[in-house]
């Protein structure tokens, strides 16, 4: 099994890899992980995610236009 630190707070335990590439993963917040490691970020590719234990909450955002990139909450 690998493990890697994520920059979110949270680690990553590869469980196995498929012959095409796909992987079973088991992601573990930790408790005593920092509440601002929580930047909006996207993914290359689809996932499916299962939470096992705990709470799952998903914030969907939109990129604001301008200068900055800023991100703003967004209904689904």
């Amino acid at each position: 099994m690998k493990k890697e630190a994520h920059p979110n707070g949270f680690v990553i335990n590869t469980l196995h890899t498929f012959f095409n590439g796909a992987r079973l993963r088991l992601h573990r917040w930790l408790p005593n992980r920092d509440e601002h490691n929580n930047d909006p970020h996207d993914h290359r590719t689809w996932f499916i995610s299962i939470p096992l234990w705990g709470l799952f909450i998903e914030n969907r955002y939109q990129e604001v236009t301008g200068d900055t990139p800023i991100y703003r909450c967004r209904d689904n």
